[in-house]
């Protein structure tokens, strides 16, 4: 098994969208898990890994397996955030993601999440091993990026 992660994690900053507030004033629940996959999506963009991940790419794919979100404190309309990844685990056939989102004026976090990957053969839809060449490149894009 291998593992490692990265200290320092990918950021991508936005504001809060009208379409993403309920009827309280805040961020709907649901909404914080978009955001931190769009974290996970910069983060591969910004490493050189997208293509590590296309469908089919070495014939696998990758299935979001568990999502995890712990909700600290609540964010409302237009309020500019900052969502953080970074992997925090590798496994043999998973991948965790660990994220948080960050209110920018005074760094409170509002929510931590895990997302966790599973590599699938897409001829056999099960489980498989991530291809040696996936993991040396997320290895170097950890320390390309601490």
């Amino acid at each position: 098994m291998q593992s490692g992660s990265s200290s320092n994690p990918i950021s991508s900053r936005f504001r809060i969208p009208f379409r993403d507030v309920d009827m309280h004033g805040h961020v709907h629940n649901g909404a914080y898990l978009s955001y931190i996959e769009t974290a996970i999506n910069d983060f591969l963009r910004h490493s050189g890994l997208e293509g590590h991940f296309v469908p089919g790419a070495e014939g696998r794919s990758y299935h979001v397996k568990k999502t995890e979100l712990t909700y600290e404190s609540p964010l409302g309309f237009d309020e500019a955030v900052v969502a953080r990844v970074r992997v925090g685990r590798i496994g043999n056939s998973s991948l965790t993601f660990e994220g948080s989102i960050e209110r920018e004026s005074d760094n409170a976090v509002s929510v931590l999440g895990t997302v966790i990957w599973v590599c699938v053969d897409t001829k056999t839809r099960t489980a498989t091993s991530i291809p040696s060449s996936t993991r040396q490149a997320i290895s170097a894009a950890l320390n390309m990026n601490s």
